[in-house]
């Protein structure tokens, strides 16, 4: 369901007060084999997302944390 409405939760956040340029995510299959990630900020996820096919089960992560990807992608090696 927050797939399908990903575009309205963003938008939700910038229209209550969430910089339009904080650090946004959307895991795919999270801790599966098959687990994507797509990377950008409130103003692009919606867009990135689609792109990339990002299908359901997904997991929207939205805030600072997002920019420790790299630090803590333990799953990804």
């Amino acid at each position: 369901m927050g797939l399908m409405a990903l575009k309205s939760i963003t938008a939700g956040f910038i229209e209550h007060g969430a910089a339009a340029d904080t650090h946004a995510a959307i895991i795919e299959n999270g801790t599966k084999a098959g687990q994507r990630v797509v990377t950008g900020s409130l103003a692009t996820l919606a867009h990135a997302a689609s792109d990339a096919g990002i299908q359901s089960p997904a997991l929207i992560i939205v805030g600072s944390v997002v920019s420790l990807r790299k630090k803590l992608s333990w799953f990804a090696r």
